[in-house]
């Protein structure tokens, strides 16, 4: 019983960020925020408000994927 719940504890260690962890991920973001390229993008959260602005200006979707930042 106790190897089991040590197995579970150790799995759950594993599995969830620490909150240092996640601070650390949010501080990147931020400073990658403030980099010159991403300033000088109109970024939006939604597609179809992206979508709207880009046939406004006439202008192609430019999609910034990143993993580092997600659960």
């Amino acid at each position: 019983m106790l190897v089991r719940v040590m197995l579970a504890l150790a799995a759950l260690l594993v599995t969830c960020p620490s909150v240092a962890q996640e601070n650390d991920l949010e501080a990147e973001y931020a400073k990658k925020l403030e980099k010159k390229f991403a300033k000088s993008v109109d970024w939006r959260q939604e597609i179809a408000a992206a979508k709207k602005a880009c046939r406004e200006k006439n202008v192609p979707i430019i999609a910034y994927f990143t993993r580092s930042y997600s659960p």
